[in-house]
């Protein structure tokens, strides 16, 4: 039998170029071991829609499944989130889409289509909706890739290795 003894270091103890090893090392810990992205499938299902995958890879894409009408989902989030560029697209789709309705109601209930126009309204509905759809899908794909891209920064692994209180053999790299 024979016993090693190791001395440990706390990761503001290592020497810059052992936190930098540290750092690389440990560059995916934040999201290879969980469901980083949970947060973001809840709030998108808050919101009346489910997200049934993404890639920020080469694919760049977001497959998210509408739910709800895309009315309701723009006034869920306009009640949902504050003062932003993606809650101002929300707003212009729901003005828009309430424009559209007056444009091609009978001027007398304002809030209902009139069947006479109801093919016309369909056909600017459905470019309408396909757009804010493209929309909503550039808002949650670059939600995702934004918390990705924070979740594998320098600051965010540092971070994570000290609130777990990580300790490291004083060339850094091996976590204890």
């Amino acid at each position: 039998m024979r016993t090693i003894e190791i001395k440990l270091y706390k990761f503001e103890e290592l020497s810059k170029e052992a936190q930098q090893k540290t750092l690389e090392k440990l560059a995916y810990i934040n999201v290879e071991h969980h469901d980083w992205f949970d947060c973001t499938y809840d709030d998108i299902k808050n919101l009346g829609m489910t997200c049934n995958g993404f890639d920020l890879g080469r694919g760049s894409s977001i497959e998210l499944r509408i739910n709800n009408s895309l009315y309701e989902i723009a006034k869920n989030i306009v009640g949902a989130w504050g003062e932003c560029e993606d809650r101002t697209i929300c707003e212009d789709f729901i003005r828009e889409w309430d424009n559209l309705v007056y444009k091609h109601s009978d001027k007398i209930n304002t809030e209902l289509v009139s069947e006479d126009n109801q093919e016309d309204f369909d056909i600017e509905a459905d470019v309408l909706e396909s757009n804010f759809q493209h929309s909503l899908e550039n808002i949650f794909f670059n939600t995702l890739k934004n918390e990705y891209e924070y979740l594998t920064s320098e600051e965010a692994i540092g971070e994570t290795i000290i609130a777990n209180e990580y300790e490291f053999t004083k060339e850094g790299g091996d976590i204890y």
